[in-house]
């Protein structure tokens, strides 16, 4: 157990690290390399597949009851980190805007109570806390899937579970395509089930089919990605209802996870990068909600030293000098969120948690 754990945080660990690299630059090497395209195909996705990878049936079968016990865990979990970011964020709106992080008004006393509460509704106001989008929309994916899986309609887990990835990816599509846009991309949450199912429907023949995935095949697989995105000239973009088409979504999709799959057991096997993905995988909440922070550090700190004193283009959004420090922007972006959250973590773990032991 303690071993399939670790390749569920590897896994963690390399979609992670895709989100921020996706937020670090779209073309590398002269415009040569589509980094960003090729991390958009799957870089979401991957989530809700460990999801499902990780959800366990059993439990909501013998408890009928249990759907209530894990949607208020869920939404309690979620929405407490999301309210602690969104509140710190606030309350730092205004430096942000003085330091030329973003380009936005200045926040007044009525604007930071508005914007703190608005945090209780998943909703955020803040530029750099932009990626946290995602997380009301898996929470509302995890709530659609275990009420339909709980209405048990085939008597059949295999059949309920592929039924319902069949259909919310049918309503899905047909929401996006037709640009609708709602509140939590509640479009991209009946998408997103899909992948839950299909994490559920891999975990029960992993053993079988495993032998298809071996260390090194996500090489093959980011070719043949690549091909497809070069083909088609356009990229998935989740956040904006972008598919490039049905078919080539779901195509590059399943191709990415398979490429995650392969590259998370070439990590395992060597010591260092093993350790390394783990703990990025821990702390891939934390990295969501801070790299976009990060990357606008490092534009600041750029200018200052460049001498760069255009105030609008320093406070470009996301990034303002890709082309120059994307590979900083990629590196720093993971690590130094895990560098700030590790001590408070562990500050909660000696203190606030064994306080409430008392």
């Amino acid at each position: 157990m303690n071993k399939r754990n670790e390749y569920v945080d590897i896994l963690k660990g390399v979609g992670i690290t895709s989100i921020v690299l996706g937020h670090s630059c779209a073309f590398v090497f002269k415009n040569n390399v589509p980094m960003g395209p090729f991390v958009y195909t799957y870089h979401l996705m991957i989530f809700m597949f460990i999801i499902g990878y990780l959800f366990n049936c059993d439990i909501f079968e013998k408890d009928k009851n249990y759907k209530y016990q894990y949607i208020g865990k869920q939404i309690i979990k979620m929405l407490s980190l999301y309210f602690l970011y969104n509140l710190v964020f606030v309350l730092a709106h205004n430096s942000f805007v003085k330091l030329h992080m973003i380009d936005d008004e200045i926040y007044h006393t009525r604007d930071i109570s508005k914007y703190i509460f608005a945090g209780l509704q998943f909703l955020t106001n803040e530029k750099l806390l932009a990626a946290l989008w995602f997380i009301p929309m898996m929470l509302f994916a995890k709530i659609i899937f275990v009420i339909l899986y709980s209405k048990n309609i085939f008597n059949n887990r295999l059949a309920n579970i592929t039924s319902i990835g069949i259909i919310t990816g049918i309503i899905g599509i047909l929401l996006t395509i037709n640009n609708g846009f709602f509140q939590y991309f509640i479009q991209i949450s009946f998408i997103s089930v899909s992948f839950i199912s299909l994490g559920i429907i891999y975990k029960k023949y992993e053993e079988k089919i495993s032998f298809l995935i071996t260390n090194w095949s996500w090489m093959p697989s980011a070719f043949i990605i690549f091909i497809i995105l070069k083909q088609y000239n356009s990229w998935i973009d989740l956040g904006n209802n972008q598919l490039i088409n049905p078919l080539v979504f779901y195509l590059l999709s399943l191709l990415g996870i398979y490429f995650c799959l392969s590259l998370a057991k070439t990590i395992n096997c060597f010591k260092t990068s093993k350790k390394i993905f783990t703990i990025l995988g821990e702390n891939s909440f934390h990295i969501m909600a801070m790299h976009l922070l990060v990357i606008k550090i490092i534009d600041i700190t750029y200018a200052a030293i460049k001498g760069i004193t255009d105030y609008k283009l320093v406070a470009s959004y996301p990034y303002a000098f890709s082309n120059r420090l994307w590979f900083l922007y990629f590196v720093l972006g993971t690590i130094i969120p895990v560098i700030i959250i590790t001590p408070l973590k562990s500050f909660k773990k000696e203190y606030i948690d064994t306080f409430k032991t008392y």
